[in-house]
């Protein structure tokens, strides 16, 4: 935020002594603060970033702070509050893809703050720093939300921070000290409340933290949602038959930076070997279809789960499983329905 000094002229004119203007909270109003500082942690103290992030991109997961009681005030209706956002560090800004405004923390990481107004009138909106809607010109500083009905001690200005941190060099360092990211802060009719109450704002930290780094991510070409198409109970030819028109292709992949080895064990809830080899239980639901499950296969064999399965290629940089699924004829009779099912599966790798 910027910090307003005036400096105050003195004229004397036949004993009349006059003042440069200085803001005063009307009579009856207060504001005290509540919290001085809060500190922002990372659940387990690390997060984890894939290795192919690009420079600009997303590491972890944003992190809320829980509901902050920021300050106490009794203030007029009808007399305009802002609430605000003041961002962080000094040094370099960039912009990402969402417009918000990126600080730069230390060892490679950078952040973006938000914040959201818990009040009635402020709609719980996430607002981040991004150069606009400032209260006073100030690009650093983000109008939050502004009310009118006043401030009653009853009900304290509360907020909850939000930081997203960034990628910004090729390679980052593990660990981070963290350190501080801005302030929370209210205007009252066009002034700080610093100066109108002798309140300082509540200033944001974050804690010490950990980067881990994965060195394989799932490649783009894995399959998540796999679409086995509309069959008929025609299309099968007794029980431990296959619909030919249902047969798909998944395709498990990884990309990594080294790799030596690599497997997948796949889990779920699953038919017996002996009655149906690799097939999976449908989900039961209303509506659900019965006397068919989902057969995987690999190389034509049906797979066996929660056993490790190599995958069918392995290079330095990438690793690929190429499984096929398909409707299979479980029981006697077939009940027409929905047919979803669930495939879990845990990679291992080095």
């Amino acid at each position: 935020m910027f910090t307003q000094i005036r400096t105050l002229c003195r004229v004397v004119f036949f004993l009349w002594l006059t003042a440069g203007y200085i803001p005063a909270a009307a009579a009856g109003e207060t504001c005290g603060l509540i919290t001085p500082e809060t500190t922002l942690r990372i659940p387990a103290g690390y997060i984890t970033a894939a290795y192919n992030v690009p420079v600009g991109g997303i590491i972890g997961e944003t992190i809320f702070s829980d509901s902050i009681d920021v300050s106490q005030c009794r203030i007029d209706s009808g007399k305009e509050v802002e609430f605000v956002l003041v961002g962080g560090m000094r040094g370099n800004r960039t912009q990402n893809a969402s417009g918000h405004t990126i600080y730069e923390l230390s060892g490679g990481i950078g952040y973006s703050l938000g914040a959201v107004a818990e009040h009635p009138e402020c709609m719980k909106s996430l607002r981040y720093v991004d150069g606009h809607d400032s209260p006073d010109n100030n690009t650093a500083n983000k109008r939050l939300c502004t009310i009118s009905s006043g401030m009653d001690p009853s009900q304290p200005y509360r907020v909850r921070a939000v930081v997203t941190l960034y990628k910004l060099k090729p390679e980052i360092a593990a660990h981070h000290q963290g350190g501080y990211l801005g302030e929370i802060a209210m205007r009252v009719g066009g002034h700080w409340a610093a100066g109108l109450y002798g309140m300082p704002e509540t200033k944001i930290y974050l804690d010490g933290f950990a980067v881990r780094q994965h060195s394989c991510d799932l490649d783009p070409q894995t399959e998540t949602d796999v679409d086995l198409g509309v069959v008929s109970r025609t299309d099968f030819s007794g029980k431990g038959s296959v619909a030919p028109g249902s047969i798909r292709n998944l395709t498990i992949a990884l990309q990594c930076s080294h790799l030596t080895t690599a497997d997948v064990r796949l889990t779920d809830n699953v038919f017996t070997a002996r009655n149906s080899p690799g097939t999976l239980k449908l989900q039961r639901r209303n509506g659900s279809a019965s006397g068919v499950g989902v057969r995987l296969t690999n190389k034509g064999q049906p797979v066996t789960f929660g056993e490790p399965l190599l995958f069918d290629e392995i290079t330095t940089q990438r690793a690929v499983l190429r499984l096929q699924a398909a409707f299979i004829q479980t029981r006697d009779t077939i009940e027409p329905g929905t047919a979803e099912t669930i495939l879990n599966y845990t990679i291992r790798y080095q």
